[in-house]
């Protein structure tokens, strides 16, 4: 417990000095940027700032790099050995991304997961794959399917298998949830993620139900929409699911009524999302 009690304290440590750098940015990513920041010894608000006047000097004022992908861009590098070389990279990539089939938007968080995760010398390799099975779930789910999905494809790209058997396994896993949510858009994004993780397709949905439910069971209930994906990952950890769920039950408690998490600033789904963290 004192582990998390840390863990919490650094957090919220974390927000508020975000808030202080992106005071004028969405005020949503700052906990996203915290926890981005969680594990991250030696980060300083000086580093972040280094990082932001970086991205600003080298896109201008209309670049998507200055949209809702800025403040967690500048975390990131933050947190980055070589800042600079990091974002040369992402704009590389980027640029790259942009002639390519994969729409925009989201195309700023598409070139962090293809330069954080891959190597250099697979940069177009992956954008193919990840343009390849975009365009495959636009075939399987052409209503469901928007900009917000092209991070999950850039992640799945980075699996070895061939984008066909890694569509099917997101189908397998659709197939399985679909009828337990009413939002199908959030559930084909929970597919996304736990067709990322190892192991028997109906296993991971039933371990994910198992968890969604504990929440019940325990007077609480996750959020079944925007955040379900969030929870999806969380389940692909090996822990006792009673424990688990417990723990993120705390952690929100914990959070409700600090700087950042009242009623005004996040609501109590919110606060559930981000105790996963």
């Amino acid at each position: 417990r004192e582990e998390l009690q840390k863990r919490c304290d650094i957090f919220l440590k974390n927000r508020e000095m975000v808030a202080e750098i992106f005071a004028w940015n969405n005020a949503h990513l700052h906990p996203v940027c915290a926890g981005i920041l969680l594990d991250k010894e030696g980060v300083t608000k000086e580093s972040i700032e280094k990082c932001k006047k970086m991205i600003q000097k080298n896109t201008n004022i209309f670049s998507e790099l200055r949209g809702n992908a800025f403040p967690p861009i500048a975390c990131h590098m933050a947190c980055s050995e070589n800042p600079e070389k990091l974002l040369e990279q992402m704009l590389k990539v980027y640029k790259m991304l942009r002639n390519g089939g994969v729409p925009s938007g989201y195309l700023p968080l598409v070139a962090l997961v293809i330069v954080t995760f891959g190597d250099e010398c697979d940069y177009s390799k992956l954008i193919e794959r990840t343009s390849d099975i975009f365009e495959r779930m636009q075939v399987e789910h052409p209503l469901l399917t928007s900009g917000e999905d092209s991070p999950f494809a850039a992640m799945l790209a980075l699996d070895i298998k061939e984008p066909q058997v890694v569509i099917q396994e997101v189908e397998r896993c659709y197939g399985f949830l679909k009828g337990n949510f009413w939002s199908k858009n959030a559930v084909q994004s929970l597919s996304h993620v736990l067709a990322m993780g190892e192991g028997d397709s109906l296993e991971k949905c039933r371990r994910f139900m198992d968890v969604y439910t504990t929440f019940k069971m325990k007077g609480h209930k996750f959020d079944s929409d925007y955040y379900l994906p969030v929870l999806g990952a969380v389940s692909l950890l090996p822990f006792d699911i009673n424990e688990l769920v417990q723990d993120i039950i705390e952690v929100a408690e914990f959070l409700e009524g600090r700087p950042g998490f009242d009623m005004l600033d996040s609501s109590k789904k919110e606060r559930m999302a981000h105790a996963t963290i």
